[in-house]
Formats: structure tokens, C-alpha cells, sequence
């Protein structure tokens, strides 16, 4: 009976202890973990039903401060761990429609601890038609490549770009752009560049999208340089060719960087000292490579031109009946030939005879009173002098006339 009594006191003991406990407990948290609220500002809110826009090839009107502040109200520990985790708004659009659309917006995954009051609990969202536009990627270089080398060819992985988005931002696109950095390259090269969408004032326009971020340019260089021009002259071993002039001088070539490293001089088409004429101007075509380009085809060239072969010298008289005369019906001229005719001429043949060279007159090519003396020789003649050149005609006498005056 005893030990009856003494157990049941134990237990109102014990449960006094854990009433105690709770109330402590109780005391405790009122203490530590109070009831608080926590004002946050510019949560951004997100659009839960986006994709209802795509559908309807809708978007989001650009540049909308999608903002809302939020205050909680709840116990500390409580609200700490809310704001750790984020807090989420969503904006949810009904009956969507081109222009302003109103729309609540509410707390996601919301927490029934804690209280929410969210400030402006509706928002304005403007909706316009979404479009897209094929586009050509432009090229802008910056910077130089090393001296004397340039761009031959350039390739863009795609030449044009497909760009979508809000109406209002498809309008201002005046160009699409890469920029190249040349960085002082001196051989061909590959860069993978982002593409940029400018409006008029070159500024990149946010908020498109497009269907490749960034392409790869491909560029191919060549490289110039000026040469001397050397005339190509093949010598008939008669003539001797010096004081020689090419105008211009020098040419720029331009073509693959080892080539043009190789070349040091470009040669004129070879041409024969025979085609020169001594201090007269001749027009040589320059004889390029195929692989190498110049804007300039052809040079002049002048030079002294001195015959190295003696010519000899001949000398031929002639009696008047040796000298031909053509006539016709209607020779109305006295001739008067001379006794005696002096023939003088040089030659670089070395077996010229009289009988080489036939001399006459023509009537028909008879002026002023006077008859050239002219010649005809199957011969090469370098110079030639007939003494006298001429010889005077009188008409003859009209026999009607004659008559008359007898």
C-alpha cells in the first residue's frame, strides 16, 4: 500500500516537471522567436503565363519595371528562412490582348506561417505583336594588320542572323554587326566573334533574341611591296642598248605573303634590240606571274640605241639615158635630164651593184615645175642621197597654138 502511495507521487512529480517545461519553453520562444514583419522593396515578379504569349505570337513590351514590394509577418525564424529561400512573385495575366493588360500578382509557394501583403498587388503589363527579321552580318574592323599585308577575303560562317522579339525593338534595327580585331596579324586566321544588333545611333539594342550569338570569321591576307622594273631586252648583236629609262621604275605587286617575300624584281616581255629606236618611247607589257597582281600593266622605255655594225658606203654615177622616165598619153612636160646623175647611199649589206637600183621619174607625180628623181632597189638601205634631187619641166608648146601664131 505503501509503495502504491509512493509511485503515484513520482508521477504528479514527473508531470509537473514536463508542465513546467512547456511553460518555460513557452516563455522562451515568446522571447526569442517573437512575432515580426520584415518589409522587403523591388522583388521582381516574373509572368507565369508566358507561353500562352508565345502561342498567340504575343510578347512583353521592352524596358517594364516588373517590381513589387512585399511585406511578411510571422515569426523571426520563420520570415529568415523565407527571405533565405527568395521570395517569388508571379504576375498572372487573363485574356490577353494587344496594349495594357492588367494583372495580380501573388506570392509562389506560399508558406501558411507566415502573412504577405504585396504592394501593388495588380500591375500593368503592356503587350505588343512579336516579329522577326532576317538580317545580313556587317563587318567592322578595328585595330590594323602588320604593315604591308591586307585582307584578300573574309567569310562568315553564316551571312545572315534571324532575329525576333518585341515589335518596337524589331523597328529599330538599322544593322547587324561582328567586330573583327586585326591585332596586327600577319597570316590567315579564324575568330569566333558575338553578333551585335544596332539601332541608328549604333547603340545594341537588349531584349531580341537571335539565333546565333556569335559566328566565326574567317579572313585570308596578302601582301604587297614595291619593286624595280627591269627591261628584258635580247640583244641581235648589231645594236648596243645603254642609257635605258622605264617609267615608273618601281611597281607595287601584291599576291600570297611567301611569293611576294620571294620576288625582288618584275621583268618586262622580252623584246629585241632591233624593235628600239634610239631616244624614242616604246610601250613594254610587264611579263607578271599569274599568282601575283599589279594595277599596273605596262611601262615605257626609251634608251640610246647605237648601231655596232659599220655600214658601207657606195657611190654610183649615172648618164641620162639610164634614167627611167614613166609617161602617159597626156605628158604635156619637156624633161630635161641632165648628163650626168651622182647616187650616194650606206648600207649594212656589203654586195650592192649599180644595177641594184633602178632610177626614174614619174610624170604623173610631176609639180610645181619640178620632177623628183626617185628610186627602187630590192636592197636594205640605211640612207640615201640623189644629186640633183630634182630636175625642171617645162610644158610643152600647144601645137594649135603654134599655128595660129604663124
Amino acid at each position: 500500500m505503501m509503495k502504491q502511495s509512493q509511485k503515484n507521487s513520482n508521477i504528479k512529480i514527473q508531470l509537473a516537471c514536463v508542465f513546467f517545461a512547456f511553460f518555460v519553453w513557452v516563455y522562451v520562444m515568446s522571447d526569442l522567436d517573437p512575432i515580426d514583419t520584415r518589409d522587403i522593396t523591388s522583388v521582381s515578379i516574373s509572368v507565369s503565363n508566358l507561353d500562352e504569349l508565345e502561342k498567340n505570337n504575343l510578347t512583353l513590351s521592352p524596358n517594364q519595371e516588373l517590381k513589387a514590394n512585399v511585406q511578411i509577418k510571422g515569426r523571426r525564424s520563420v520570415i529568415a528562412k523565407k527571405v533565405k529561400s527568395g521570395i517569388k512573385l508571379q504576375a498572372v495575366l487573363e485574356n490577353v490582348q494587344v496594349g495594357s493588360n492588367e494583372a495580380k500578382v501573388v506570392i509562389s509557394g506560399d508558406n501558411t506561417d507566415l502573412s504577405y501583403n504585396v504592394t501593388p498587388s495588380n500591375i500593368i503589363l503592356n503587350i505588343e505583336e512579336k516579329q522577326a527579321k532576317s538580317e545580313k552580318i556587317q563587318i567592322k574592323s578595328i585595330g590594323s594588320l602588320a604593315e604591308n599585308y591586307y585582307i584578300d577575303n573574309i567569310k562568315l560562317s553564316k551571312d545572315n542572323i534571324y532575329v525576333s522579339g518585341p515589335s518596337s525593338l524589331i523597328e529599330k534595327i538599322n544593322k547587324v554587326e561582328v567586330e573583327l580585331d586585326l591585332a596586327n596579324n600577319s597570316s590567315d586566321f579564324s575568330k569566333l566573334t558575338k553578333v551585335k544588333v544596332l539601332d541608328i545611333e549604333n547603340n545594341e539594342i537588349n531584349g531580341l533574341t537571335i539565333d546565333d550569338a556569335d559566328v566565326i570569321v574567317t579572313v585570308a591576307l596578302k601582301k604587297e611591296k614595291i619593286v624595280p622594273v627591269k627591261a628584258n631586252i635580247q640583244d641581235d648583236g648589231n645594236l648596243n642598248v645603254s642609257q635605258i629609262n622605264i617609267n615608273p621604275e618601281t611597281i607595287k605587286i601584291q599576291g600570297k605573303p611567301s611569293r611576294i617575300d620571294s620576288i625582288t624584281q618584275i621583268e618586262t616581255k622580252k623584246i629585241a634590240s632591233s624593235q628600239l629606236s634610239d631616244n624614242i618611247e616604246t610601250l613594254l607589257e610587264l611579263d607578271l606571274p599569274s599568282d601575283i597582281y599589279s594595277n599596273v600593266k605596262q611601262v615605257s622605255l626609251t634608251a640610246s640605241v647605237e648601231n655596232t655594225k659599220l655600214s658601207k658606203k657606195y657611190e654610183f654615177d649615172y648618164k641620162k639615158e639610164e634614167i627611167q622616165v614613166i609617161s602617159n598619153e597626156n605628158n604635156n612636160y619637156n624633161i630635161l635630164i641632165p648628163e650626168d646623175i651622182k647616187l650616194t647611199l650606206s648600207s649594212d649589206e656589203t654586195d650592192i651593184k649599180k644595177e641594184d637600183i633602178t632610177l626614174y621619174i614619174d610624170v604623173a607625180t610631176i609639180s610645181e615645175s619640178r620632177a623628183d628623181i626617185k628610186y627602187r632597189t630590192g636592197k636594205s638601205i640605211k640612207s640615201l642621197e640623189i644629186i640633183p634631187e630634182y630636175i625642171e619641166v617645162t610644158e610643152k608648146e600647144n601645137k594649135e597654138n603654134s599655128q595660129n601664131n604663124n
